[in-house]
């Protein structure tokens, strides 16, 4: 998917900065020059674009993990989840769903969550995934529990902690960087803006 454009100086030139999945391209008169991963903040994060050739290119692409936003109703929290998938395609969806007073387990597969009208923004938490590790990921959603309180007074966490806590499982088993730990955090949004998924 392609979508907004706009101009960035990297050095010493301007150059027009086009979004292409979950990369920035650096482009000049319509070429690739430099690229990184979308939400990168640093300049140092910008790599030389290098044209992908046949034999060298793999025959099968390999799974990206994301945690991904969506937008829910007016005063509410965003809902995370953890997308697996290769790029620009429909993957698995790893969530917790229902009140945050007894939510379940919920995993979903050939989604497409980032064509989805809520769907508010994504992090690229790994883009070499092998296929193999998929199985890893399941395992983990699977054993960590999902949140319940017995009142809303005694709600502590949403899908948002528990996406923390799984993350948690992946940065300590090696899979993700300690770093996206406390991004996710900084992003997380006040349990008392709503209490639903």
């Amino acid at each position: 998917m392609t979508s907004q454009r706009e101009r960035v100086e990297y050095a010493g030139k301007l150059w027009e900065v086009k979004i292409v999945g979950l990369r920035e391209m650096l482009m000049l008169q319509g070429s690739p020059y430099y690229w990184r991963l979308r939400g990168s903040q640093s300049a140092d994060d910008w790599k030389p674009y290098e044209q992908e050739t046949g034999p060298e290119e793999p025959t099968e692409k390999l799974l990206q993990l994301s945690l991904v936003r969506l937008r829910q109703g007016q005063n509410q929290p965003h809902h995370w989840l953890l997308f697996v998938h290769r790029e620009n395609e429909a993957g698995d969806v790893f969530q917790v769903t229902g009140d945050a007073l007894n939510m379940r387990y919920d995993h979903a597969n050939n989604i497409d969550i980032m064509r989805l009208e809520n769907f508010h923004d994504s992090f690229l938490l790994k883009s070499d995934l092998p296929a193999t590790q998929l199985q890893t990921i399941k395992d983990f959603v699977v054993h960590e529990p999902p949140p319940r309180a017995e009142n809303q007074r005694d709600v502590k966490e949403n899908c948002q902690g528990w996406t923390i806590r799984v993350m948690r499982d992946l940065v300590d088993s090696g899979m993700i960087d300690e770093k996206w730990i406390e991004s996710a955090k900084d992003m997380m949004d006040p349990l008392d803006r709503g209490f639903g998924t």
